[in-house]
């Protein structure tokens, strides 16, 4: 689930965020300056990027979380775990 959240939630938030903000000057042109926010598009940009770090802290975590602190590393780069 963890994945999927990253795929469908902040992946997009971040990436259209991101865009508002490097095409901030084009917001006239198109009209999105009535509806949005310089503040909104910067702290969605900012939650996202948050929630993106933890994701990354979460699983450096959980390579050191098995019997021993290296264990689960090759588990995650081979996709082969053994289980005793």
């Amino acid at each position: 689930l963890a994945y999927l959240g990253v795929l469908l939630f902040i992946g997009p938030l971040l990436w259209l965020s991101g865009w508002f903000y490097l095409f901030f000057s084009d917001w006239t042109a198109w009209g999105v300056d009535k509806y949005v926010s310089l503040e909104w598009v910067a702290f969605f940009h900012t939650a996202g990027a948050f929630m993106m770090l933890l994701f990354l802290i979460a699983h450096v975590y959980l390579t050191t979380a098995g019997h021993t602190p290296t264990s689960h590393i090759k588990a995650m780069i081979t996709g082969w775990e053994e289980v005793d």
